[in-house]
């Protein structure tokens, strides 16, 4: 069973990791790019009666006399047809190029909260959730650990620690925090409200909020964000911290809190929020900086704070504007 669930979390975390790799080739222009319509097929179906002969030949038996034949025939045919099946982009009214890059990173935390949902109240077109909860209660039992309350934070505890280090990511240790706090409060807003919705009871009987798994969602939102802001820098720190959330998720199955559908729905809803948030962040940070003149002259300075069990930003303002010119002439000295 501990197999069953490493394979998967691996593989979840690893395709999470393709599927956020930015598009290192340049696709081909919209125009010239080939889409299968029902207008190709349909011009494809009138070329079936000339390419009969060249079609029967391609199932005559092969001997060393009639291979060489029967390779020209395939050539024929397919020139002859897949042309027909070529229709550019152009011609058609697709909005969004499937193949962005942009469009790409919601697909898979789209999929994932789907087959989530799928998995609701133990039905047979998702029957893991009963399949794992069984195995897992015939070899581990007896399993209790509280260490899945720490493994969900190590992914933003290493984007604070990379940069102390010197090691920048993406963004400054200010707008990084304004980030992160963005998608820990709209990643919770979303599990508590689906939990409310859903009445999900957990594995181990003690309550009706397992739908989607909060720990995971935190998880895999704090993953995200240690992908997003060095996955310029190295693709291993991404890699390590879905490691990491995948490992939260695979240890809330064990401690019987979660069934499998809350954990995939938890971790499409951390990625999803997260990747939302670095996508509005720029326009957010432009409207901020007309509206705020003073950050955008660096005379305003916001930090995120802790304070008795609340968390939440302290801002400090420069009254007095600083005279760089002065400060560069005493550097220079």
């Amino acid at each position: 069973m501990s197999y069953i669930i490493t394979r998967l979390f691996s593989g979840l975390f690893l395709l999470i990791s393709h599927l956020s790799v930015a598009q290192t080739e340049p696709l081909a222009p919209l125009s010239v790019r080939p889409l299968l319509t029902a207008d190709s097929l349909y011009q494809a179906a009138l070329a079936e009666p000339q390419s009969k002969a060249l079609n029967n030949n391609l199932f005559i038996p092969e001997t060393p006399g009639n291979l060489e034949s029967k390779v020209m025939a395939l050539r024929l045919f397919y020139n002859q047809n897949l042309e027909r099946l070529a229709v550019p982009l152009a011609t058609v009214n697709q909005k969004y190029d499937a193949l962005n890059p942009q469009v790409k990173r919601f697909a898979l935390p789209a999929a994932l909260v789907g087959i989530g949902f799928v998995g609701l109240g133990r039905n047979h077109i998702f029957d893991y959730d009963a399949e794992i909860h069984e195995d897992i209660m015939e070899e581990h039992a007896g399993f209790r650990t509280t260490i899945d309350d720490h493994t969900r934070l190590v992914p933003l505890v290493a984007v604070y620690g990379l940069n102390l280090a010197g090691i920048k990511g993406k963004h400054n240790l200010v707008e990084l925090s304004i980030i992160a706090l963005t998608t820990d409060y709209l990643s919770g807003i979303i599990t508590n409200n689906i939990k409310t919705l859903t009445r999900e009871h957990r594995p181990d009987g003690s309550n009706d909020d397992s739908f989607p798994s909060g720990h995971t969602s935190s998880a895999f939102s704090k993953a995200t964000i240690l992908w997003q802001e060095y996955k310029d820098v190295s693709i291993w720190y991404g890699v390590g911290g879905y490691a990491f959330a995948s490992a939260t998720g695979a240890l809330r199955m064990l401690n019987k809190k979660h069934w499998l559908s809350d954990v995939l729905a938890g971790a499409g809803v951390g990625i999803l929020t997260t990747q939302a948030v670095y996508a509005v962040y720029p326009w957010v940070q432009q409207k901020i900086k007309h509206t705020i003149p003073a950050l955008a002259e660096k005379q305003l300075m916001v930090m995120p704070a802790y304070t008795q069990g609340s968390i939440g930003f302290s801002m400090v303002y420069a009254l007095n504007k600083p005279n760089q010119a002065k400060y560069t002439a005493k550097a220079k000295r």
